[in-house]
């Protein structure tokens, strides 16, 4: 009952493809895609998938692209799911027009809390026909977490280098026959000053 779980109905391939516990124990966002894989009898004209009255879920959101635009959603399946009632909490994403070209799409919702995983009645519609299976879906189990705080220290090290420079001052003497002088000449090195 992992992520991968899928179900064929009528040509339709619906995928459980992800869990997101990541914001728990606030929220859970479940996501399906739905693929045409066959050849199916008639186009999809939505999918629906059963929870349960107990726990009462609560929707938070729902994000559901396809290939043909956004689904329109509804929280009741009077067609397929709830027919006869119970009248349970269903998900039901209308798929839009035209449905005959529809090939893929990508299904979630967000609930509030979290949950384990259980079978689900999952079911799609076409030319007014109901197929029926189960698939991975929410359980009436809160999903117990683990919170683990890790705390990580980074030491950083600066190492200064220090360099010394030395100049030197060369004095010359010059000496004549007649004369003695004495003539100082003083080179400064490159970037050292000078003090007279």
């Amino acid at each position: 009952m992992p992520v991968g779980d899928n179900v064929v109905l009528n040509g339709y391939t619906i995928t459980l493809i992800a869990i997101d516990n990541s914001n728990c124990p606030l929220s859970q966002t479940w996501t399906y895609s739905v693929v045409r894989t066959g050849t199916p009898q008639n186009a999809i004209s939505f999918w629906s998938l059963g929870l349960e009255h107990e726990p009462p879920f609560v929707i938070l959101d729902t994000d559901n692209m396809t290939n043909v635009g956004m689904a329109d959603v509804d929280f009741t399946d009077p067609v397929c799911l709830d027919s006869p009632p119970p009248d349970r909490p269903v998900i039901k994403w209308d798929i839009p027009e035209p449905t005959d070209q529809f090939v893929t799409g990508t299904f979630s919702f967000t609930l509030r809390g979290c949950f384990g995983e259980q079978q689900r009645d999952v079911a799609l519609q076409a030319g007014g026909t109901c197929f029926f299976g189960l698939i991975t879906g929410p359980s009436c189990q809160p999903l117990t977490t683990t919170t683990t705080t890790t705390t990580t220290t980074t030491t950083t090290t600066t190492t200064t280098t220090t360099t010394t420079t030395t100049s030197t001052t060369t004095t010359t003497t010059t000496t004549t026959s007649t004369t003695t002088t004495t003539t100082t000449t003083t080179r400064p090195v490159r970037g050292v000053p000078i003090f007279s």
